[in-house]
């Protein structure tokens, strides 16, 4: 295997390609991982929670998408900051990015596991340590290989879904659609907003889009187009999914489900159906690692060749795959893994997601105060007085969404970017000594 010094990644990525990388990697964790916790808190008006939750991500989707046609390079939030604020700041950025993909990996990973359970009965822990083994050497293996096999795993995950929803008609007003948990009122509200704010990790995915602007064909119009595409996509199938869940198992049976979508199926048409939707739920749970190993190690491949990380991380392996950033994000998101709590590791990396987020809608704000005449192809709508409005929007609400998580979840989010902040010290004091010597 020849090693290259650090270079540009090669553009072969189309519409097509990325639209289906982001479906791909929204769709594979929330719907089939996160349903039935999300049904716990929300009851029968799950299907809300992943509208409002949509509604919260779009305001977001906006910006990136703004910001994602400005600057067409690998490292998405990570470049935009380097543009914006000092380099300490984009380091934490960049550093939430990561870790928070990497901790995507390893819940996706433990939804696989779950799937996996209807055929083999091993613990959760061996068998996702086994798709993230597997999925790396498919990252590893290259771009314009592995973007062919996410656009024929993509497309499985979607008929999967269909299935549930063409399944679920029958049904329609057996489940009690607008009935919340713990009866109406405050309490029946407060359930909602904790599902939403837990399943917005089923829409990370549409910000993992601006990370392949640098293996894209045409980034300043594919780009935007594809970040809001994904989104769009994903929340009309996860509406229509849980409406149809819901009708089939009732709010009750939906949140003591710990293989939801593939109960449907075997309730509905038999149990044979239900090893059919356990097959497409692997695949779609798989396609999102191989998707999130991608995106966790193009933020490394990025930080590492602008030196914020061990340069190592950088250098472009046989294809122009950036070989050894895959394999230290396996490896951590192994760690993770190892951990095996499923609801507070996906809450971990909501907490750090939606930190990144606050970051993204104030570098609109800022760039649009501070360079208004930059060329955008694409600009968000809706302006007062030269403040654009739904960045101002996107960041409030954010901020609401971080207050709705669970507390333990924050302390590891908190504890994920404190471990930041001591590398980037251990950084500068390093860079401070070479710079005296």
């Amino acid at each position: 295997m020849s090693e290259h010094e650090p270079s540009e990644l090669p553009r072969v990525l189309s519409l097509v390609h990325v639209v289906a990388s982001g479906v791909g990697i929204i769709v594979g964790a929330g719907i089939y991982v996160l349903l039935a916790p999300a049904a716990e808190n929300a009851g029968g008006l799950v299907w809300l929670s992943f509208l409002i939750s949509a509604f919260v991500c779009a305001f977001t989707a906006m910006s990136y998408a703004e910001l994602a046609s400005m600057f067409p390079r690998t490292g998405g939030e990570y470049e935009y900051s380097s543009h914006v604020f000092g380099r300490r700041v984009t380091f934490m950025i960049g550093w939430g990015m990561a870790a928070g993909l990497v901790i995507a990996g390893a819940t996706v990973s433990l939804g696989f596991a779950r799937y996996a359970r209807y055929f083999w009965d091993v613990d959760d822990r061996w068998l996702g340590l086994a798709v993230l083994g597997l999925s790396s050497l498919l990252v590893v293996w290259g771009s314009d290989r592995w973007s062919k096999l996410v656009v024929l795993l993509s497309a499985a995950q979607v008929a999967g879904l269909l299935f549930v929803v063409v399944i679920g008609i029958g049904h329609l007003g057996d489940g009690e659609l607008f009935s919340g948990r713990g009866g109406s009122g405050w309490n029946s509200f407060s359930g909602l907003m904790s599902a939403a704010a837990l399943v917005f990790f089923a829409y990370i995915g549409f910000d993992e889009v601006a990370t392949l602007s640098e293996e894209t064909k045409d980034p300043t119009r594919i780009t935007p187009r594809a970040l809001l595409w994904s989104l769009g996509i994903s929340a009309v199938l996860y509406v229509l999914v849980s409406i149809a869940a819901v009708n089939v198992l009732g709010a009750e049976g939906l949140a003591e489900s710990t293989q939801p979508l593939t109960d449907v199926a075997a309730d509905v048409v038999g149990g044979r159906a239900g090893s059919v939707m356990a097959v497409f739920a692997m695949l779609t749970t798989a396609n999102t690692v191989i998707l999130v190993l991608t995106a966790a190690s193009r933020m490394i491949f990025a930080m590492s060749r602008a030196g914020d990380l061990p340069k190592v991380g950088s250098r472009l392996w046989r294809d122009g795959t950036p070989a050894l950033a895959v394999v230290v994000s396996a490896v951590i998101a192994a760690t993770f893994v190892l951990w095996g709590d499923l609801k507070l590791i996906a809450s971990a990396t909501d907490f750090a997601i939606y930190a990144i987020f606050l970051s993204v809608n104030v570098m609109v704000v800022v760039l649009r105060r501070r360079e208004p005449e930059r060329m955008r192809q694409f600009r968000s709508p809706w302006s007062v007085r030269d403040w654009p409005v739904l960045p101002i929007l996107g960041f409030a609400i954010t901020v609401w969404m971080i207050v709705l998580l669970e507390f333990e979840a924050i302390l590891v989010g908190v504890g994920l970017f404190a471990v930041g902040v001591v590398v980037a010290t251990l950084r500068e004091s390093r860079s401070g000594a070479s710079v005296s010597a």
